[in-house]
């Protein structure tokens, strides 16, 4: 009965852990840009951005430059 006592206040810690790390992470998906993210992104698009999505009638979702993209340069970066 002990043991068991001791392992429902380590679930209960942990529990607590858990919703606390949720919480910090729905924070994150729900921050509201700020203008310094917002700079960022108009500077991303301005220079290092070359191609979009669309609706493709061919394949559904199709990609597509919206200016020219110069040599070797990898228009599909890494960007995280």
């Amino acid at each position: 009965l002990l043991e068991a006592k001791q392992q429902n206040c380590e679930l209960h810690a942990r529990v607590k852990q858990l919703q606390e790390q949720v919480s910090a992470a729905q924070k994150m998906v729900n921050h509201e840009p700020d203008e310094e993210d917002k700079q960022r992104l108009l500077k991303h698009l301005e220079s290092e951005a070359y191609v979009e999505l669309f609706a493709s009638p061919i394949a559904g979702v199709g990609v597509r430059a919206f200016r020219p993209i110069p040599a070797g340069v990898d228009p599909f970066p890494i960007c995280n």
